[in-house]
């Protein structure tokens, strides 16, 4: 046995030199061996090889063999056809030899047996172990069937080498083929990774699917790792922190994006920080998923691979493999996992590149959406040029403006949009110049919407070189309120001027009036009657002109209540209608029934009518001799209620029709106006919170248009007139307060006329003290007085003789210059305006005096005396004094409209006070 196992390790090494030598030289080898074994059985005397043709034959086709094998290249040995063919023939030869040999069949038995053994035989040394044993047996088999002595013969023991050489040429053939298949399989496993690598790569490349792409790559992987479940993570940093999500799963393809919580994957985790794979080949003896055993069990999962995907040294995702059995995962499916791996990061790469993009794209397709919207739906002109000037671009306020649709404006040229602009080379030059926008008015150019007017600027585009970007902003309501605030600044300087004027001729025009109506009623023969009336008349007249005067520069208090302007345009008509057919003016009315009221003072507001249409019939009488008034009224689509009143004049020249609204601005003949009558009219309809347009056209008319808010809720409150006139009251005790002597002497005249004791104070502060000591039945005060006005004087008057708070008669010459406190206290007295008539002095005492006389009780705890003639006048010194009584019964005409107080909750009868 010792010797049989050192030829065994011989022949090993042996076999393995045999093995290391080229395919050919091998080959050789062994088949020069075998025919030296098969002639060593001739010599031996086994094989007859002179009497047997056949014997010779098949020697001669073997030795012929090994002549082609040694001729023939390495390369044509290789070819499986020859080879197969050249071991196919062997095996007949080598077969029909032994045959020849022993015809008794022992040796072809043996031989047979021996070439089933080599060929399931796996290795060399298993070959010849089995030919070892097959010679031995053929011996013992030998000595059994002859003597013993017959075992050791020539013939017998030459069968050995023939045994040995049979199994080494056919071992080694057989090897070789199979080697060929392994390699062959191996070539066809390495083929199809190939393909199935081919197959991700053309996924990754054909398809831009992220979702579809990983589940691609998943389903091939598990496919060659022979895994039961293959998940592709994506692992993100978030505030420092690792999040993972499964992006695709072979055995789930709507699987998208689910969070993974990475503590329940340690393996997961490791691989991650240590970015090398982690291989668990049995889940039940690694300490790393322990704590996580049960449920990996539950799930059937033996084996586990986690190979990190690493994208420039950062790991963006892991391979996740479970094996259903305990396995080791070979060097080749972890290269192939690699592989796959890396093509896998390049495509998560580029997947969440191309998500990016395309969530930028769509960001920019919603913002430029939204700036389409923007675009097309701005208020403002928008243009954009090119560099020769012609528009490239317009947005709809272009085509409303302009009156032209988008294709005909597209490729014009900017100056047939817009006129005004600097020529295009200027704007080019200028933006070059500076980075910051240039702005130009400029006006639509004809055909589109006239009289509007437009701010454009100017700003430069970066592509291509040379074109603008135009941004023209309509400024025309602007514009018109610049000018109307410029006006309003314009008119409210005036108004303080005008007012101040005003007030200081009402003093003098109220000692005018007033002396010239005493003296009517002294000239009792009437010789200058007539001139004492003109004067009246003139001072009359001057009163007139500084009431105008008072109510341009006041916005006032009006006694506003809700009216309807139909029937304000229906009495302005029936009061002017003498003139309008005199001056042969024909009038056309268009007037809407159910017109909604306006807030509005029926007098300010007839004021402002008559101003309009006394215009409109000068203008067209003086030019023309006769016209058309055209008069409407309707309700506008801001729900404003409108009055238009239009004539078909001369016109009013462009140029002179911003300044009609001016104070004192006439195109009338000196003495034929005081250019008033707009200044008045503009002032008041702006008070009621209302508009005046104005539209003229020369040769053919002007038309102007009062725009008031309408009413929307009725008032009840009421107002009530001051009765007529009531018998005059005697004997009571007046107090006259007034800075301006003049004044008290004419009140002095005046109330000594009418029977009735008189006391004077040039101050407030006088006036207070003589009150504290006196009682007095009335007391007659300006309002506008030094250190302490007429409404202090009232106020300080009721904290120390509350029973006075219906005592006093206020004077003023200018009733809208009071504040709203002012006018609240002073509506519970008379207040009357200077220049006042001598009969509503009377009328205005004697109603007061009527209503506000105190009963007898109070007569008792007030312990009033009337004192004596001579003790009740009080003058100032060189002051003339009259005791004769005047009869003033004669009207000489209301210089000043009547008063109206308010009614309230402690207003007394009507018979006795309003």
């Amino acid at each position: 046995m010792t010797i049989l196992s050192e030829v065994l390790d011989y022949s090993s090494e042996k076999l393995g030199r045999i093995e290391e030598l080229p395919r050919k030289r091998a080959l050789l080898l062994l088949r020069w061996t075998l025919f030296v074994c098969l002639m060593g059985l001739g010599v031996a005397g086994q094989l007859d090889l002179s009497d047997s043709v056949f014997v010779d034959l098949a020697l001669g086709i073997f030795l012929a063999g090994n002549v082609l094998v040694t001729l023939l290249p390495d390369a044509s040995l290789r070819a499986s056809p020859l080879e197969f063919s050249l071991s196919l023939l062997d095996t007949a030869i080598v077969s029909y030899l032994v045959f020849q040999a022993d015809v008794s069949g022992i040796l072809c038995l043996f031989f047979f047996i021996l070439l089933i053994v080599t060929a399931a035989s796996n290795r060399m040394t298993q070959v010849i172990l089995g030919s070892a044993v097959l010679s031995a047996l053929y011996l013992l088999f030998c000595g059994i069937k002859g003597a013993e002595a017959a075992i050791f013969t020539v013939q017998h023991l030459m069968v050995l080498p023939l045994f040995y050489a049979t199994a080494l040429y056919f071992g080694y053939q057989v090897l070789q083929i199979r080697e060929r298949q392994v390699q062959v399989q191996g070539v066809m496993k390495e083929r199809h990774e190939l393909k199935l690598i081919l197959s991700i790569l053309e996924s990754i490349t054909s398809s831009l699917d992220f979702h579809t792409v990983m589940f691609k790559i998943a389903s091939r992987i598990a496919e060659v790792v022979s895994a039961i479940r293959c998940s592709i993570l994506l692992v993100e940093k978030e505030d420092g922190q690792d999040r993972a999500f499964v992006v695709a799963a072979n055995d789930d393809q709507k699987l998208k994006m689910l969070p993974v919580d990475l503590i329940k994957y340690p393996e997961v985790v490791a691989a991650i920080q240590q970015k090398k794979p982690v291989i668990i080949e049995d889940v039940e003896t690694n300490d790393l998923v322990k704590p996580h055993l049960e449920e990996l069990l539950r799930l059937n999962f033996r084996s586990l691979l986690v190979l990190p995907i690493v994208y420039q040294e950062t790991v963006i995702g892991t391979l996740f493999l479970r094996a259903s059995r305990k396995r080791s995962f070979t060097q080749d499916e972890l290269k192939f996992c690699r592989v796959v791996a890396h093509a896998a990061a390049s495509a998560i790469k580029n997947s969440m590149l191309y998500r990016q993009l395309e969530e930028h794209a769509t960001e920019l397709e919603q913002t430029g959406d939204r700036i389409r919207v923007l675009f097309d739906n701005s208020p403002d002109l928008i243009l954009q040029l090119e560099p020769e000037g012609l528009v490239r671009e317009a947005n709809r306020t272009v085509e409303r403006l302009s009156g032209m649709p988008r294709s005909e404006i597209l490729s014009r040229p900017v100056g047939r949009i817009l006129r005004g602009l600097p020529p295009l080379d200027a704007l080019q030059s200028r933006t070059r110049e500076s980075a910051s926008p240039a702005h130009y008015p400029a006006t639509l150019a004809p055909g589109g919407t006239p009289g509007r007017d437009l701010v454009v600027t100017v700003a430069p585009l970066s592509e291509p070189p040379g074109s603008l970007l135009l941004i023209g902003r309509d400024v025309t309501e602007q514009n018109q309120a610049t000018a109307l605030l410029q006006q309003s600044e314009k008119l409210s300087s005036i108004g303080e001027i005008v007012a101040g004027v005003a007030h200081e001729l009402n003093n003098p025009l109220s000692g005018v009036l007033g002396f010239s109506q005493l003296l009517i009623q002294k000239d009792v023969e009437g010789k200058f009657r007539h001139d004492i009336e003109r004067i009246v008349d003139c001072a009359g007249h001057c009163q007139k002109i500084v009431q105008n005067l008072l109510s341009f520069a006041r916005s006032g208090n009006p006694e506003r209540k809700p009216v309807g302007l139909n029937g304000i345009l229906e009495k302005t008509l029936d009061l002017l209608e003498s003139s309008l057919h005199a001056d042969n003016i024909e009038v056309e009315k268009e007037i809407t029934p159910n017109l909604p009221y306006v807030l509005a003072d029926f007098h300010q507001m007839q004021q402002v009518l008559t101003n309009l249409i006394n215009n409109a019939l000068q203008a067209m009488s003086t030019e023309r001799g006769s016209g058309k008034l055209r008069l409407r009224t309707r309700t506008k689509e801001d729900g404003r209620v409108a009055v238009e009143v239009g004539d078909n004049g001369p016109g009013i020249p462009p140029d002179i029709l911003p300044r009609i609204f001016d104070p004192f601005f006439s195109t009338k003949k000196q003495g034929g106006g005081t250019g008033l009558g707009l200044s008045v009219s503009f002032g008041i309809v702006r008070d009621h919170g209302g508009e005046i347009q104005v539209r003229s056209h020369v040769g053919i008319g002007t038309t102007f248009s009062i725009l008031l808010p309408a009413y929307k809720a009725q008032s009840d409150s009421a107002e009530k007139e001051l009765p007529g006139s009531a018998s005059v009251a005697e004997g009571k005790e007046i107090l006259v307060v007034d800075d301006e002597e003049m004044i008290v002497e004419l009140y002095l005249q005046l109330l000594q006329a009418l029977g009735h004791s008189i006391d004077t104070a040039s101050t407030g502060v006088e006036a207070l003290r003589k009150i504290q000591g006196r009682d007095y039945d009335l007391v007659i005060t300006d309002i506008k007085m030094p250190k302490m006005s007429g409404i202090q004087l009232y106020e300080k008057t009721l904290e120390i003789k509350p029973e006075m708070k219906r005592r006093f008669i206020f004077i003023t010459g200018d009733m809208n210059s009071l504040t709203s406190q002012q006018f609240s206290t002073v509506t519970d007295n008379p207040c009357l305006l200077k220049p006042v008539s001598i009969d509503k002095i009377e009328t205005t005492i004697s109603q007061l005096l009527g209503q506000s006389k105190p009963s007898r009780a109070e007569d008792d705890s007030l312990n009033r005396s009337t004192p004596s003639s001579s003790d009740s006048v009080r003058r100032h010194p060189g002051r003339a004094s009259s005791t004769q009584r005047l009869s003033l019964s004669a009207k000489v005409g209301p210089w000043c409209r009547g008063f109206k107080v308010r009614a309230g909750p402690s207003s007394q009868a009507p018979s006795k006070r309003a």
